[in-house]
């Protein structure tokens, strides 16, 4: 094998790395730190509820602006924010609890490590 064809396989591996570290989302996965948070203002929560809400989160707000971080605002703040888009972004009731759930329960995590 040449050096250029070695040199050119290794700037396509390089930059593809790069790629991909680019695309991992800074909105948090939902764990039991999140779970053990919703549960003091929405108890019973789930660790799959949080991750419907992020999925939710990221499928219907990324449409129309980026995406905030759940630090953005003070948790008391994200379901207020989330009802005002709920008419633009065609997102029922029932989403609308799921996003601020997973809104909530990850500000409140994002503000303990603060």
């Amino acid at each position: 094998m040449s050096a250029r064809v070695a040199l050119g396989g290794a700037i396509v591996i390089a930059a593809a790395s790069v790629a991909a570290v680019g695309c991992v989302s800074p909105i948090p996965n939902p764990g039991a730190a999140h779970v053990n948070a919703a549960s003091t203002v929405y108890p019973g929560t789930t660790v799959e509820e949080l991750r419907e809400g992020r999925s939710l989160y990221v499928a219907k707000c990324a449409g129309c602006h980026q995406l905030y971080l759940p630090s953005h605002l003070a948790p008391a703040r994200w379901p207020a924010s989330v009802s005002e888009m709920r008419e633009r972004a065609a997102i029922s009731e029932a989403h609308e609890k799921m996003i601020s759930k997973y809104l909530v329960a990850a500000a409140l995590v994002g503000a303990a490590g603060d």
